[in-house]
């Protein structure tokens, strides 16, 4: 393979991770929710514009915290159901912000979560890179485990 495709491939095949990590291609809409996009704008941001122009998704910013659509999803999964021993044992966040935010579930948005007590850019940043890496291994655990496709 030439290296002129590799490198929109790698593009693409990371995207796509993303898109499967978000449980499907979704962009922020406003900074309050998510709007389904689908594969097309998945292929045309990782290899360029293609018959029509498509929007690239926008990342929310909260507390000076970026947030992907991927990664608002994962965080937002992820503290809708962890418990209190698990964001104080395992994540390590301070056990007044773990408290007030398994008080607050179900959390619908990023901007929501950032407004509960103790929660600030430090604990959003934590939970981000918790939840992303948790989802991502329970992706890669979930492709270990599918039957292979053989011709």
């Amino acid at each position: 393979m030439h290296s002129t495709m590799r490198a929109p491939l790698q593009v693409l095949l990371s995207s796509l991770v993303v898109a499967v990590l978000a449980g499907g291609c979704a962009e922020l809409h406003d900074g309050t929710g998510f709007a389904p996009t689908g594969l097309a704008t998945t292929y045309a941001a990782a290899t360029g514009p293609a018959a029509g122009p498509v929007a690239a998704p926008t990342p929310l910013t909260i507390e000076g915290v970026s947030f992907t659509a991927a990664e608002a999803e994962a965080v937002l999964a992820f503290v809708n159901h962890a418990t209190l021993a698990e964001l104080d044992a395992e994540v390590g966040i301070d056990v007044r912000a773990a408290e007030s935010i398994v008080a607050a579930q179900p959390i619908a948005s990023i901007g929501e979560l950032a407004g509960l007590y103790f929660v600030g850019p430090v604990t959003l940043e934590i939970l981000k890179a918790f939840a992303v890496e948790a989802e991502a291994q329970r992706t890669l655990a979930a492709i270990a485990v599918a039957p292979s496709v053989r011709s």
